[in-house]
């Protein structure tokens, strides 16, 4: 047998073997469901992704769903609803497949890596990447073997709305790859290609890859050596970029759009201080290397802390670590070591747009925001352990980092397997969330009463809101559900009760005259309905809801003049709005212009053709024209 044939056995069956350590890793998947918590809204209830069309496709790549845009990923939702339905765990399947698929391209990506820093100045790939390289090799099946099986990664993995973070990772990674190729090759323009069609698919898979020409020009300052150090520090600056504005311009327009469609769901900027905010970003950056070597502290969700601009010791311990780390790094990059910079410069740069300089939602960090940017560390680990076990040789005692590797790998199998189980249902995720967080998870005490309150379990709903509550007294959301749930057992006196204390809670918005508006609307009291909406439209004369809900009440009160304006201005607002398309029908029906009204309902109907306003409409103007 060629040597040739050997390593492509030994391969095949290191790929075998890998697969089959993942599969056992999440096996526990077949009774999982699709959660509440994004997959509903992100996947179910997004009606582009079925059925799988040249109409939907054009919708999946030009139109935006609850607050992102992500065609690739949504392409892989509509096949999968081709193939498999509404099945979940086929979709977990897939979720599986392309983590598996990462864990490769993060061997070779690592075997690259450390074969260019072995080399040193090269002149080609095949030097860097030649058959006496078994230390590396090892180094980077170790670290491809830590990647595939940790905990850090369950939520990305086991979370079906996680998928953006697999697809942008496996185009990502896919993008390093062919920019290191294209460094060596003869056939630049090849590479270059690849290079690029992997960022545009990294971009439409999920944002966070707009840091990729970023992390290009860490590469070539650190491993590559892409500069002339006899040059001026202009013509460097220059030859960084070179190549690489096309990038920028890709990132700069995906990052425009994610700013645009992302505004809404920023909390909490008013609240944090700029040193907070550096001190909270620096306290997430070593929280993820922790994550790694103490995964225990990982969770579905973390809570904001009530007082962000509070510091503990913590954040400012973090500050002082992540100073000193940059700064010795930087001083062994300039000794002719440049692993450390390489390896903190990209991580650093890759986790930067989802830091914590700005919060989408109310968590203070994400497990799944590490998938991409740790892969360096796993690296470092890989390549730490095989150096050590060739230190020990000389004593003999080189089966002892075997040894405790192996059992590192099953403690960090069986802690996924545990994890994974936290994703079967809404219930099991929340109750994982609480024992984390016992004192602060008010979102998963709300979540868990949803759960309570659709399987009809009022007391426990009730009592998973006001521990909500307890852990954050101004919680709108579980004072809204209070009420909600006190409605449904008719107990108005305690339902009136909480959704009054959304109004004192934030007398300033908008929101909560809306939520005790629609209570009584909902109840037959359209006074009191009336003069909520009418509050509402005085705080947020420009919001779409508040105008459609006072339309609506204009309309019942027969004020059909107050009701055009309204619905026409929200039109203005957003011309596609289906609700204010409705109530501008029926105002048009009223009004008996027929014409209008059919018109109006047409539009509707093309955008859904089961439309039940739309269709009402339709049947009154066919009745009245029959007499």
């Amino acid at each position: 047998m060629s040597l040739r044939h050997l390593h492509l056995k030994l391969t095949l069956g290191y790929c075998g073997a890998l697969l089959l350590i993942i599969l056992a890793s999440y096996s526990n998947f077949t009774s999982h469901t699709f959660l509440h918590w994004d997959d509903v809204n992100y996947i179910l209830r997004t009606e582009f992704l079925r059925p799988l069309s040249i109409d939907n496709l054009l919708r999946m790549f030009s139109e935006f769903s609850t607050s992102n845009w992500h065609p690739i990923t949504w392409l892989s939702y509509a096949i999968d609803f081709s193939i498999w339905g509404e099945q979940a765990p086929a979709f977990k399947v897939t979720n599986i497949f392309i983590h598996f698929m990462n864990s490769l391209l993060v061997f070779y990506l690592g075997y690259m890596i450390l074969g260019i820093i072995k080399q040193a100045r090269i002149n080609s790939l095949a030097q860097a990447l030649t058959a006496d390289n078994r230390p590396e090799t090892f180094a980077a099946m170790l670290a491809a073997l830590l990647f595939a099986i940790h905990p850090q990664h369950v939520e990305s993995v086991a979370w079906i709305s996680g998928r953006k973070d697999l697809l942008c990772a496996l185009f990502y990674f896919s993008a390093i790859i062919a920019y290191l190729h294209q460094h060596y090759s003869d056939d630049k323009m090849f590479w270059r290609n690849i290079t690029s069609l992997s960022f545009v698919l990294a971009l439409m898979s999920k944002s966070m890859a707009i840091t990729l020409p970023a992390v290009l020009i860490v590469l070539d300052i650190y491993l590559l050596k892409n500069y002339n150090s006899n040059q001026s520090f202009l013509e460097q600056i220059r030859q960084l970029f070179r190549g690489k504005f096309v990038y920028m311009f890709l990132a700069a327009v995906v990052l425009m759009i994610s700013l645009i469609t992302q505004t809404p769901n920023i909390t909490g900027v008013q609240d944090y201080t700029l040193a907070s905010r550096i001190a909270n970003a620096c306290t997430n950056y070593f929280y993820y290397i922790a994550s790694i070597l103490y995964p225990v502290i990982i969770s579905p969700y973390h809570p904001l802390q009530s007082d962000p601009t509070n510091l503990s010791l913590i954040n400012w311990i973090s500050v002082l670590l992540l100073v000193t780390a940059f700064s010795l790094s930087f001083v062994a990059s300039r000794k002719n070591h440049p692993a450390p910079i390489l390896i903190l410069g990209s991580y650093l740069v890759m986790l930067l747009p989802v830091i914590g300089l700005l919060h989408l939602g109310h968590a203070v960090r994400a497990d799944r925001y590490a998938y991409i940017p740790t892969i360096g560390f796993y690296i470092l680990v890989g390549y730490a352990v095989v150096q050590l076990t060739i230190k020990l040789t000389k004593f003999r005692l080189q089966s002892l980092p075997s040894l405790v590797v192996a059992i590192i790998i099953a403690l960090l199998c069986f802690t996924t397997y545990q994890d994974n189980m936290a994703w079967e249902n809404d219930r099991t995720l929340w109750k994982k969330v609480i024992e984390q967080y016992p004192h602060s998870a008010a979102t998963a005490y709300v979540n868990l009463g949803n759960v309570f309150f659709l399987e009809e379990h009022y007391m426990a709903a009730i009592d998973s809101y006001k521990n909500a509550l307890n852990a954050a007294p101004t919680h709108l959301e579980a004072m809204r559900n209070l009420g909600a749930t006190f409605n449904k057992l008719n107990d108005h006196k305690n339902a009136e009760k909480y959704y009054h204390m959304m109004i004192e809670a934030e007398p300033n918005s908008h929101y909560p005259y809306i939520v005790v508006g629609d209570y009584y609307f909902d109840n037959h009291n359209i006074r009191q309905a009336a003069l909520n909406y009418q509050k509402a439209l005085e705080i947020s004369p420009s919001s779409e809801t508040v105008l459609y809900k006072n339309g609506v009440i204009d309309l019942l009160n027969g004020d059909l003049q107050s009701a055009e304006q309204k619905v026409n201005y929200l039109l203005i607002l957003k011309p596609n709005d289906i609700e204010g398309l409705q109530l501008s029908a029926q105002i048009k029906l009223a009004q008996k212009d027929y014409r209008s009204a059919a018109t109006i309902a047409n539009a509707i109907i093309k955008i859904n053709s089961s439309d039940a306003v739309a269709q009402h409409v339709i049947r009154q103007i066919s009745q009245a024209s029959l007499h």
